[in-house]
Protein backbone atom coordinates (compact mmCIF):
# COMPACT_ATOMS: atom_id res chain seq x y z
CA UNK A 1 0.00 0.00 0.00
CA UNK A 2 2.87 2.33 0.80
CA UNK A 3 4.34 1.87 -2.70
CA UNK A 4 1.11 3.06 -4.33
CA UNK A 5 1.01 6.09 -2.06
CA UNK A 6 4.60 6.94 -3.06
CA UNK A 7 3.75 6.70 -6.76
CA UNK A 8 0.75 8.98 -6.30
CA UNK A 9 2.92 11.53 -4.52
CA UNK A 10 5.50 11.29 -7.29
CA UNK A 11 2.92 11.95 -10.00
CA UNK A 12 1.58 14.94 -8.08
CA UNK A 13 5.05 16.49 -7.81
CA UNK A 14 5.81 16.04 -11.51
CA UNK A 15 5.35 19.32 -13.35
CA UNK A 16 4.55 19.59 -17.05
CA UNK A 17 7.38 22.06 -17.51
CA UNK A 18 9.90 19.57 -16.11
CA UNK A 19 8.45 16.77 -18.19
CA UNK A 20 8.54 18.84 -21.38
CA UNK A 21 12.12 19.91 -20.63
CA UNK A 22 13.20 16.27 -20.38
CA UNK A 23 11.28 15.12 -23.46
CA UNK A 24 12.06 18.10 -25.71
CA UNK A 25 15.45 16.78 -26.93
CA UNK A 26 13.62 13.74 -28.31
CA UNK A 27 10.96 15.90 -30.01
CA UNK A 28 13.35 18.36 -31.71
CA UNK A 29 14.47 15.92 -34.44
CA UNK A 30 10.82 15.82 -35.51
CA UNK A 31 10.10 19.57 -35.54
CA UNK A 32 8.60 19.41 -39.04
CA UNK A 33 6.05 16.85 -37.85
CA UNK A 34 5.23 18.91 -34.77
CA UNK A 35 4.83 22.04 -36.89
CA UNK A 36 2.52 20.21 -39.28
CA UNK A 37 0.50 18.88 -36.36
CA UNK A 38 0.08 22.34 -34.85
CA UNK A 39 -1.17 23.69 -38.18
CA UNK A 40 -3.61 20.77 -38.56
CA UNK A 41 -4.93 21.30 -35.02
CA UNK A 42 -5.37 25.03 -35.62
CA UNK A 43 -7.18 24.39 -38.91
CA UNK A 44 -9.40 21.75 -37.30
CA UNK A 45 -10.25 24.17 -34.49
CA UNK A 46 -11.02 27.04 -36.88
CA UNK A 47 -13.37 24.84 -38.89
CA UNK A 48 -15.06 23.74 -35.66
CA UNK A 49 -15.59 27.39 -34.71
CA UNK A 50 -17.06 28.27 -38.14
CA UNK A 51 -19.77 25.58 -38.09
CA UNK A 52 -22.01 27.19 -35.42
CA UNK A 53 -21.98 30.48 -37.32
CA UNK A 54 -23.26 28.66 -40.42
CA UNK A 55 -26.14 27.28 -38.36
CA UNK A 56 -26.76 30.82 -37.12
CA UNK A 57 -26.91 32.10 -40.70
CA UNK A 58 -29.37 29.34 -41.59
CA UNK A 59 -31.62 30.35 -38.72
CA UNK A 60 -31.31 34.08 -39.44
CA UNK A 61 -31.45 34.05 -43.25
CA UNK A 62 -33.47 30.95 -44.11
CA UNK A 63 -35.85 30.35 -41.21
CA UNK A 64 -36.46 33.92 -40.07
CA UNK A 65 -35.56 35.77 -43.27
CA UNK A 66 -37.57 33.46 -45.52
CA UNK A 67 -34.81 32.97 -48.12
CA UNK A 68 -35.51 29.28 -48.72
CA UNK A 69 -33.30 29.17 -51.83
CA UNK A 70 -30.18 29.59 -49.60
CA UNK A 71 -30.92 26.45 -47.58
CA UNK A 72 -29.18 24.05 -49.98
CA UNK A 73 -26.18 26.37 -50.27
CA UNK A 74 -25.75 26.43 -46.49
CA UNK A 75 -26.29 22.67 -46.31
CA UNK A 76 -23.57 22.08 -48.91
CA UNK A 77 -21.14 24.41 -47.15
CA UNK A 78 -21.89 22.80 -43.77
CA UNK A 79 -21.49 19.27 -45.14
CA UNK A 80 -18.26 20.18 -46.92
CA UNK A 81 -16.78 21.71 -43.77
CA UNK A 82 -17.83 18.69 -41.68
CA UNK A 83 -16.15 16.32 -44.14
CA UNK A 84 -13.05 18.52 -44.18
CA UNK A 85 -13.04 18.61 -40.38
CA UNK A 86 -13.33 14.82 -40.28
CA UNK A 87 -10.33 14.50 -42.61
CA UNK A 88 -8.31 16.85 -40.40
CA UNK A 89 -9.26 14.86 -37.30
CA UNK A 90 -8.11 11.62 -38.96
CA UNK A 91 -4.83 13.20 -40.11
CA UNK A 92 -4.32 14.73 -36.66
CA UNK A 93 -4.90 11.42 -34.89
CA UNK A 94 -2.62 9.48 -37.22
CA UNK A 95 0.28 11.92 -37.10
CA UNK A 96 0.03 12.38 -33.32
CA UNK A 97 0.49 8.62 -33.10
CA UNK A 98 3.43 8.76 -35.51
CA UNK A 99 5.10 11.55 -33.53
CA UNK A 100 4.55 9.75 -30.24
CA UNK A 101 5.96 6.51 -31.56
CA UNK A 102 9.00 8.25 -33.04
CA UNK A 103 9.70 9.98 -29.71
CA UNK A 104 9.29 6.71 -27.78
CA UNK A 105 11.59 4.95 -30.24
CA UNK A 106 14.26 7.64 -29.85
CA UNK A 107 13.97 7.47 -26.05
CA UNK A 108 14.33 3.68 -26.07
CA UNK A 109 17.27 3.81 -28.46
CA UNK A 110 18.95 6.40 -26.24
CA UNK A 111 18.37 4.26 -23.15
CA UNK A 112 19.65 1.13 -24.89
CA UNK A 113 22.77 2.95 -26.05
CA UNK A 114 23.33 4.22 -22.51
CA UNK A 115 23.00 0.71 -21.04
CA UNK A 116 25.33 -0.69 -23.70
CA UNK A 117 27.99 1.86 -22.81
CA UNK A 118 27.93 1.20 -19.07
CA UNK A 119 31.10 -0.37 -17.71
CA UNK A 120 31.05 -4.09 -16.95
CA UNK A 121 31.64 -3.52 -13.26
CA UNK A 122 28.24 -1.75 -13.07
CA UNK A 123 26.58 -5.01 -14.01
CA UNK A 124 28.79 -6.94 -11.59
CA UNK A 125 27.64 -4.73 -8.71
CA UNK A 126 23.98 -4.67 -9.69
Amino acid sequence: MNQFHFEDGLSIRTKYKDLLTRIWPFITPHKWLLTMLVSVVVTHTVIGRILPSIVGHVVDDVVIGGKKNLLWNFCGIYLGLEVLRFVFVCVETYFFQVLGLKVIYDMRANLFEHVQNLPTRFFDKN
